[in-house]
This record gives C-alpha cells, sequence and structure tokens, in this order.
C-alpha cells in the first residue's frame, strides 16, 4: 500500500508530506483547488508521467516521491531482485522517486539511480490509477486474471503438468527442426564426410601427437648441434698421418732396449687404448647422428602433414582425430529414422497437451460462470440494471498453443438491453466503464492483489443511490487492497476511512495548493458544504450526519 507521498515544486503545490492508511482515503475541494495535482504526482512518481509542465513557476525542478509497504510475497520482488533494488535494511518498503528537471531528469528506485522505464514497470505493479488505460481494458490479462481466481488444487497441478509439456513439445520441435537441416544438407555434408575420412583414416592421428612430435624433435634437434663437435673429435684422432707417425714412434720405443724409455711404454700404451676407444665412440655416435637426422626429417614431414589436414579442415591438429570421428558417425548416421521417431513423439506430445488443456478450460468455463453472475450482480447493486457481462472463451488451433493452454478470454459487457456483447473498451460510456470496472475490482479483489487502486471522480454523471452504491463498493474493495479516490460526491466520501482536503491558498504574489488530513467535525462540515455548497446550513449538517 501506499505509506507517503513527498511532493516538490509541482504546480501549485512547493512542499507536501502525505501519509496513508490502509482501507479507503478520499480527496474532496473546490473545483480548480488542485486535486489532479496529487493524480500527477503519483503519476510523475512512478514513471507514468513526466511533462516538464509540471514544474512549479520559478522553480528548477519538480520532486515526486511515492513510498509503499508491500507484503513478501508480491510478484512486484522478483523485479526488484532482477533489477538488484531490493532495499535489504527493510524489504517490505519501497520507494520511488522522480525528480523533473529540464536538462537532467532523474529516476530511483530505493534511491538507486534507474531508467524511466524501470520505474516503471515497477510502479505498475503496485499502483493502478484507474481511468481510459485501466489495466482490465487489457484483454491480454483476462486469462490470468480468471485463473487466478480458480482455487482447485487440481487446477494448479494441470497447468503446471500443461506448462511441462508445452515445454518439452517446444524442444522436441527445436530437435526435428535441427535434424530436418541436418538432413537437407546431408549430401554436400556426406561429401565432405568421406574426405575427411579419406584424407585422415589412413594417418592413424594419435592424441596429442603434434606436441610429442615438437618434444622429440627439440631433443633431436639438441643432439645434432654436437654432430660437428664429435665429427672433429673422429677426425682429429683418426687422421691417417697422425696414426701412421703414432704407431712408428710406439713401434720404435717397444723395440728399444734402453730402460731409459720404460716410463713412455705405459702411457703411450694407454694412449694407443683411448685413441682406439674414441675411434669407437665417435664413429657409434656418427652413426646414430645420421639415424636421428632421418628420424628429424620423418618427424619434419609428419607435422607438416598433419598441419596442412588442420588448416584443410579449419581445425587445430590436437582436433583432428575427433573429427574424423564426427566424420565416421556423420556417415553412418540414420537421420530419416531419427527424423520419423521424432515426429512421432511430437504427436504423442501434443495428444498429451489438448487432454491437459482440455481439462483446464473446463475449470475455466466454470469460474467464467460463477465470475460472470457475480459481476452481474455488482453491476445490479451500482444501478446499471440492465448490464450483462460475460466471460467469452474461445478454443484457439493448436497452431496458437500458449504454456496456458488454448484458451482465449475475454471480458466482455452487454451495457444496455438489447445491446450485443463487446469488449470493455468499446462496450460502454465513461461512466458506465467506471462502474463496471468497480464491479470487477470488487470480485477479483478478494482472490488477487491489486495493490493501490486510484480513481478519478468515478461518480461522474451519477448520484444518490448509485453514488451511495459506488461508496459503499469501494469500501468493500478496500478490504483487500488500498483505495483512494478524487471525488465531489458527498455520499462516496461519507463512506471513507480518512478524509483529505485540498485547498487551493492565494497569497500576495503567488497561489498554493495544500492537503490536510480532516478531523471529524471538519469531515462533517466538508461533506455538509459538499451537499449545500458554499453556506453550511443546519440541514445540510444534519444530511451530513446521517451519511455519516
Amino acid at each position: 500500500m501506499l505509506t507517503n507521498l513527498f511532493i516538490s515544486n509541482i504546480v501549485l503545490i512547493d512542499a507536501l508530506s502525505l501519509d496513508f492508511e490502509e482501507g479507503f482515503s478520499t480527496f474532496t475541494g473546490e473545483t480548480g483547488a488542485g486535486k489532479s495535482i496529487l493524480l500527477d504526482a503519483i503519476a510523475l512518481s512512478i514513471g507514468t508521467r513526466g511533462d516538464l509542465s509540471l514544474i512549479r513557476k520559478g522553480s528548477e525542478e519538480a520532486i515526486a516521491c511515492s513510498t509503499f509497504s508491500i507484503k513478501k510475497k508480491h510478484p512486484v520482488f522478483k523485479i526488484l531482485e532482477e533489477y538488484n533494488l531490493v532495499d535489504h535494511s527493510d524489504p517490505t518498503q519501497i520507494r520511488l522517486r522522480r525528480i523533473l528537471h529540464p536538462k537532467r531528469s532523474k529516476a530511483f528506485v530505493n534511491d538507486i539511480p534507474v531508467g524511466v522505464s524501470v520505474l516503471k514497470e515497477i510502479g505498475q505493479q503496485i499502483l493502478e490509477i484507474h481511468g481510459q488505460f485501466d489495466s482490465l481494458f487489457n484483454a491480454a490479462i483476462h486469462r490470468n486474471i480468471l485463473d487466478q481466481l480458480i482455487t482447485e488444487k487440481n487446477f494448479q497441478t494441470t497447468k503446471e503438468k500443461l506448462k511441462n509439456i508445452f515445454d518439452h513439445w517446444k524442444t522436441q520441435e527445436q530437435k526435428l527442426k535441427t535434424l530436418k537441416y541436418k538432413k537437407d544438407s546431408a549430401a554436400q555434408q556426406r561429401i565432405l564426410f568421406h574426405s575427411i575420412q579419406q584424407d585422415l583414416s589412413s594417418l592413424e592421428i594419435l592424441e596429442n601427437e603434434e606436441l610429442c612430435l615438437l618434444s622429440e624433435r627439440e631433443k633431436i634437434a639438441d643432439f645434432g648441434n654436437m654432430a660437428k663437435s664429435i665429427q672433429r673429435v673422429n677426425m682429429l684422432f683418426t687422421e691417417p698421418t697422425f696414426i701412421k707417425e703414432f704407431h712408428s714412434v710406439l713401434s720404435t720405443i717397444e723395440k728399444s732396449d734402453s730402460t731409459a724409455l720404460n716410463p713412455l711404454r705405459l702411457p703411450l700404451k694407454t694412449i694407443e687404448s683411448n685413441i682406439l676407444e674414441v675411434d669407437a665412440v665417435s664413429s657409434d655416435l656418427l652413426q646414430k647422428t645420421q639415424s636421428l637426422a632421418l628420424r628429424l626429417n620423418e618427424i619434419d614431414e609428419r607435422l607438416h602433414t598433419l598441419r596442412m589436414m588442420a588448416k584443410k579442415y579449419g581445425v587445430t591438429t590436437d582436433q583432428l582425430p575427433q573429427l574424423l570421428q564426427d566424420a565416421e558417425q556423420g556417415l553412418t548416421e540414420d537421420l530419416e529414422a531419427d527424423i520419423i521417431f521424432c515426429e512421432k513423439e511430437i504427436t504423442s506430445i501434443k495428444e498429451k497437451y489438448i487432454e491437459q488443456a482440455d481439462i483446464l478450460s473446463v475449470f475455466r468455463k466454470k469460474q467464467a460462470e460463477t465470475l460472470s453472475k457475480n459481476v452481474e450482480s455488482e453491476l445490479n447493486f451500482l444501478q446499471l440494471k440492465q448490464a450483462r457481462f460475460h466471460v467469452h472463451i474461445q478454443k484457439l488451433d493448436l497452431a496458437q498453443a500458449t504454456i496456458s493452454g488454448l484458451d482465449q478470454v475475454e471480458f466482455q459487457i452487454a451495457a444496455n438491453k438489447g445491446q450485443d456483447f463487446a469488449p470493455l473498451i468499446k462496450a460502454a460510456s465513461g461512466g458506465e466503464a467506471s462502474r463496471i470496472m468497480l464491479a470487477i475490482k470488487a470480485i477479483i479483489s478478494t482472490s488477487i492483489n491489486l495493490g493501490t487502486i486510484i480513481f478519478d471522480e468515478i461518480e461522474t454523471g451519477v448520484g444518490g443511490a448509485t453514488a451511495t452504491a459506488i461508496g459503499e463498493r469501494l469500501k468493500i474493495l478496500s478490504q483487500h487492497t488500498q483505495v483512494l479516490s478524487i471525488t465531489h460526491s458527498p455520499q462516496v466520501t461519507a463512506k471513507s476511512d480518512q478524509h483529505y482536503l485540498v485547498k487551493k491558498e492565494h497569497q500576495a504574489h503567488t497561489t498554493k495548493t495544500s492537503v490536510g488530513l480532516l478531523t471529524n467535525q471538519q469531515r462533517l462540515e466538508e461533506i455538509a458544504r459538499m451537499l449545500s455548497g458554499a453556506t453550511i446550513t443546519e440541514a445540510s449538517l444534519s444530511a451530513a450526519k446521517d451519511l455519516l
């Protein structure tokens, strides 16, 4: 419910803070006093108005802030959570504020800057200003309203079951669409798959093969860098002239009988043995180097082949094994069988959908009869005795199926005898339409949270017993939702719980509008004024007491 309205510099109001209570509140005052300014300010705060003409003359900006107290299960909290706008210090309180400025207007929810569209989306969830844009004129919400009035547990269970079936249906339809697309492109795909199989199957590509080859190549390359050193060692110790000269010296010393040469004999024999070992080892290493050179060439050729295939098919070398696997699977895939199976499953799902949709329709038709009777009873009470109300339910084609079934629901009215039923927005005059909206809301408010509703002169064009009936129905409506009404009717005013007076005050150089909550005595006098005009008489006071 609306708990406070703060206004600053809007038209004739320079500063105003109004607190509100639950129930039924009325605003009265002479014509031109500024009652419509309150509506403009509230509309500004919830994002449905934003005319710069609202800024008070001589002021730079206008401010309107509406504060609401909302029950925790209210649907608006999903929107607040979606935009991260919940006030965690007081989650049940929502502050909607708009600052109107010629150059930089701003909007806030719980003091957090937002776009006007977000402000409006939230505002429309918790407050409705009754008029030509009344939400009930929108036939798109009628099915949801009817559904909320159905209290049978089996209805909600069936509705949830239907939702799951519908979701499964749409999933399978998307799957079938994908299968048919694959089938249509299968001929071209099979050519590609054959090419992949032909190119890759004989290669026997291993997992992570490129990485392993690169690692092996690096090791071989490091060994290859030492080949020149090994070759130089081998050439040095196997050089023919050196070997011949060494053996000649060794032979001469071995043949000599001189004991002075004995210290040379053992080292020279060791050198001879080492030369032979170096020759053998270096020769083996040179032979291994040649083998590694061949292996290096093989690795380079393999890497070239892998990279060429990867480039050809637009993948990485690591993806080549999976590409081959997918191609082989694609060549063996039987799309036609999958399509037939999917089509049969969709047919079965549709049958289940229709079965559950028909059950929902039975519930809705039963509730539609109850709602029609109850609304017509309210219309009769509101002096629309010839009016007839009808909930029209039309079964949609399966092609128009929705997550809520096959029922298209529309509230219709025949305002006068002999008229055909027609949509609410087309079937009644302004005064009749207001009473029709009130009748419907009085019925549905017992089951649906309507938020705060504001009526602007709903009694226009009627008086006497009809005005009294309107006041009584507003009172009944306020038992389930907060109701605010701007009115010129003493009969309507007398039924309210709180009564606010809107006054225009002329000062030296300006005019201001003020709003105040009336005491019981002040309220009596205001209703008497509404009955008799400017001069309050004993008769009007007595009549006011009778109304109260």
